[in-house]
């Protein structure tokens, strides 16, 4: 027995009792399901599959073809950039101003900015 139970879900021994099987010196072949033989995976495919006729040779309904619903253009200003998935990581290339100082560049302080300057 495994605490793993990965074996028991696959049929195919875990790392655990691999170990276990060449502790006792038996063959790990022996502990697989045989539904993972060789044998069982020839006896499966042995049977062939006939194809079956194309869509010229089959018999026709007499209606109308089904045709895809008609395109319906959305209301508003076209996206421009694609939807991103939320497991998608953000541009790594650009960089966040978020709790950032602002410093006035003409006097080198973080009093004031241009806007809020009285000597223009």
């Amino acid at each position: 027995t495994c605490s793993c139970f990965k074996c028991y879900l696959t049929g195919i021994p875990c790392k655990h009792a691999i170990a276990c099987i060449n502790y006792d010196h038996r063959r790990i072949e022996d502990f697989v399901e045989p539904c993972y033989h060789k044998e069982m995976y020839l006896r499966t495919y042995s049977d062939t599959v006939n194809a079956g006729n194309g869509p010229q040779l089959w018999p026709m309904s007499g209606q109308e073809p089904i045709l895809p619903p008609p395109f319906k253009r959305t209301l508003g200003r076209p996206k421009i950039r694609r939807r991103r998935d939320p497991n998608e990581p953000k541009n790594p290339n650009k960089l966040s101003k978020r709790n950032q100082v602002q410093v006035f560049s003409k006097y080198n302080t973080q009093e004031h900015n241009r806007r809020s300057c009285n000597n223009k």
